[in-house]
């Protein structure tokens, strides 16, 4: 229940903050063990948790929903309105200082990470 709404609007920016958060979600729900040594209860560490559920982080699963979403844009018309704003370059000075992060920018870092990963190149 949390992953939908934790997931809903998510920029480009803030994915270690919801790394982190999820992380903390994870340990509260199933980190408490009983240390036989120490005779207490501890908190596993994040790696251990992450060992245990064996679910993909959510930074991973933004990743999946971006490129599902960039397969429907590649795959629909060139006339769509969606396409051609994922296509066309904007004309015009952009503003001073950093640029902003684009989604286009943002996925194909993706499918270069994932082409990294897997070794599968066009």
């Amino acid at each position: 229940m949390i992953r939908p709404v934790l997931t809903f609007g998510a920029s480009t920016n803030s994915q270690t903050k919801l790394l982190r958060f999820e992380n903390n979600i994870l340990k509260s729900i199933c980190a408490l063990v009983y240390d036989d040594e120490l005779d207490l209860w501890r908190r596993r560490y994040t790696r251990q948790v992450r060992d245990l559920i064996l679910m993909p982080q959510v930074t991973d699963y933004i990743r999946s929903s971006r490129l599902r979403w960039l397969g429907h844009i590649l795959r629909s018309g060139p006339d769509k309105f969606t396409s051609r704003v994922f296509t066309e370059n904007i004309v015009g000075r952009r503003p001073q200082g950093s640029p902003r992060t684009r989604w286009k920018n943002v996925t194909e870092n993706d499918f270069d990470d994932i082409e990294m990963f897997t070794g599968v190149s066009e």
